[in-house]
Formats: C-alpha cells, structure tokens, sequence
C-alpha cells in the first residue's frame, strides 16, 4: 500500500472515530434530558439516577482507556513506555525500588510483552508479586538490580510460561533454575551477580537448564563458577552462544566444552585461560567468533587459534600477545574483524596484520577498510564500544 494511500486512510479513520464519539455524545446528553423529564419533581429519584449515570459512564470510559491511569503512573515515577500502533502498552522500564513498583497497576497492560525493572534500589520479591498479575505473555525480562530470593524468583518462574529471554542480575540459586528450566519458549538466559543477595548454582541447578530445547544462549557473568559446575553447562548441547565471563574457571574446562557441537560463539573473557587450554580449543573448529580478553594466551597460543579457519571475530584486547604472534594468524581466511587493544602488539605489528588481512581480502576481491574504528555493539539495554581492526565483508 502506498504512503498517501496510508495516509488518505489514516485521515479516514480519524474522521470516522470523531463523528461516532460527537454523536455518541449527543445521544447520551439526549437521554440523559429526556429521563430527567420523566422523573420531574422527584429530587430523590433525580440523584438516584445521576450517580448511576455517572457511574455507567466512568465504567464506560475506564473500559475504553485500561492503561491511562497506570501509564501516567509509570511516567510520573520516572518510567519509560513503547506503545504499538494500536496504541497498547509493550514495553516498560522502570527503574524504581520496591514501593514505587507497588502503585503502579500492573494488571491493565494486555499487550505487555517486555518488561525492564530494577536500578539503584534493588527490587524484591514484593515486586514479583506485582508482576504476576500482568495478563499479557511476557516475552523478556530484565532484573538490573535485584534483591530478590531463589524461593521468590522460583514461586514467579512456575507461574510463567511465554519468556524467550530472561536478564538476572540478581541473587539465584538451584530452585529458581529448576522453574526456569520449565519455560519450554526460553531462547536466551543471562545470570549475572547483582543485588545483596548471594547467587549458589550447583552442577545439578545448571544441569537442569538442559531441559530447555530452545536453549541457544547462555550468559555466565561475575559468578562464583569453577570447573566443577562446567560439567552442568557441558549437558546443554542445543547452545550456539557461551558467554564465561569473570568466572573461576580454568584450562581443565576448555575440553569439556569441546562437546557443545552447536557452539558458534565462545567468550572466556578474565578467566584463568592460559596457552594450555587452547589446544583444547583448536577442538571447536567451527567456530565463528572467540573472544579471550582478559586472559594469560600469548603469542605461544596463537599458533592454535590459528587452526580455527571458521574465525570471523577475535578478540584479544588485554592479553600477553605481541607482534610475533601477530604474525602467525595467516590462515584465518574468514577473519574480519580483531580486537588487539591494550597488548604488546606495536605499530610494525598492526601494519603486519593489515597486510594479511588486505593479502587475504584481494584475493577474494574484497577491499580493506582503515585499521582501526569504533564501532557500537548494542545488545538493547546498552552499548559496549569496541576497536576494531576490520575488513569488508
């Protein structure tokens, strides 16, 4: 349909919309004067029947206009709405403690689907309480800071069925993966520590994650994981996307993981990964992006990262590499983008790893882009800037 065609219809509507609510109007003003003659020098029977009118009518505009009053709410306490073209209510962030949460009446929104609650006062499990009389289906959820306990969060995930991404920064533990294990629709899960609470996750609490076939993405950050809990991650084969970031785990993991065969994207950002666990990860040749930041990999361990031909994203900020390492990346053919702040990596080595990627590139015909750039990587509630050495493609 073309623009002034929308257009034309649009002015349609309206125009429609504004001469049935006027006659509608008019039709009740009529009959309200025509009751009022009826009953005629009966005062009693006169407020009788304007309080019933009134009522009749507030009921009538309230059934029209559900999230008026809740949405101005939102917005008073410092909230932020998305609307659909219908005009209903689908997104609401709402960064305010517990006692703000409470006024606002969470049982008008129909349409509600994601749902970003938390901030400098953690929320609790009065605030879960709140949630569940939301009627819609409630397709993500973001805790940014939370106070809530594993017996809150689990009592809330059994009465859930819809969510396809769920964002914890909040204490956790076993019984609360057990009730998120039965959202059948969950597609990405993020566990981070945040709130006041502590977060216990077992190898049987991950483990249980297993249950969740639509499982793809998985987010492990500031946790007290180690290598003993890996063998419940390592049950979850359906995962495209590993994120083990600030954990305690270390090389004896890297083999482990070598079982996830869906695996495309792979993040050990500050772990005790040494040169050692990357000959174990030479294993996941399929994979796309790795990102190692933070970690102890040398130059010594380039040599196997190199075996990983699939590569198109590496990142290497805050490493021990330096221009000799550089130099031994030659067979990443589909590599297009590399992250080498913050190492020994000198200007003779950045001008190397241009010239291999432009090698590379002109023999596939493709053109070199500048060495370094900015570019945002946005994942909805931020952005995370990153340099990036990068080829067309």
């Amino acid at each position: 349909m073309h623009a002034h065609t929308l257009k034309r219809f649009d002015k349609a509507s309206f125009t429609f919309a504004a001469g049935f609510s006027w006659c509608l109007t008019v039709f009740c003003h009529r009959t309200f004067l025509c009751l009022l003659r009826l009953i005629r020098g009966h005062s009693k029977a006169k407020s009788v029947f304007a309080a019933l009118f009134f009522l009749v009518c507030s009921t009538f505009y309230c059934h029209g206009q559900p999230e008026g009053k809740s949405t101005a709410t939102i917005e008073a306490i410092g909230g932020k709405i998305i609307k659909n073209e219908q005009g209903k209510v689908i997104h609401i962030s709402l960064f305010r403690p517990d006692k703000d949460i409470e006024t606002v009446d969470f049982g008008v929104f129909s349409h509600l689907t994601d749902l970003y609650v938390g901030g400098f006062v953690p929320i609790g499990d009065r605030s879960l309480m709140q949630f569940e009389r939301i009627p819609s289906q409630l397709e993500s959820l973001f805790i940014a800071n939370g106070n809530t306990t594993d017996k809150g969060l689990a009592t809330f995930f059994r009465k859930q069925k819809s969510f396809s991404r769920l964002i914890l920064r909040t204490s956790i533990g076993d019984e609360a993966l057990g009730a998120i294990s039965r959202l059948e629709n969950l597609e990405s899960l993020a566990i981070t520590r945040g709130g006041w609470g502590e977060t216990h996750i077992s190898v049987d609490g991950l483990g249980e994650l297993r249950k969740l076939e639509k499982l793809h993405e998985l987010h492990l950050v500031d946790l007290e994981i180690s290598d003993a809990q890996v063998p419940g991650i390592q049950k979850l084969t359906n995962l495209s996307t590993l994120i083990l970031r600030r954990t305690k785990i270390t090389d004896a993991s890297v083999h482990r993981l070598t079982s996830l065969t869906n695996l495309r994207s792979l993040t050990f950002t500050y772990n005790k990964i040494t040169d050692k666990g990357l000959t174990d990860l030479a294993k996941l040749g399929w994979l796309s992006y790795l990102d190692l930041s933070g970690t102890d990999v040398s130059d010594n361990g380039l040599v196997e990262i190199n075996k990983l031909t699939k590569l198109r994203t590496l990142v290497l900020s805050r490493t021990n590499i330096t221009d000799k390492g550089v130099r031994q990346l030659g067979a990443l053919g589909d590599l297009r983008r590399i992250d080498i702040t913050s190492t020994g990596v000198t200007k003779n080595g950045e001008m190397v790893l241009q010239n291999l990627l432009r090698n590379r590139s002109a023999h596939s015909r493709e053109k070199t882009r500048s060495c370094r750039r900015w570019e945002f990587v946005a994942w909805r509630n931020g952005r995370i800037g990153v340099p990036w050495m990068q080829t067309a493609g």
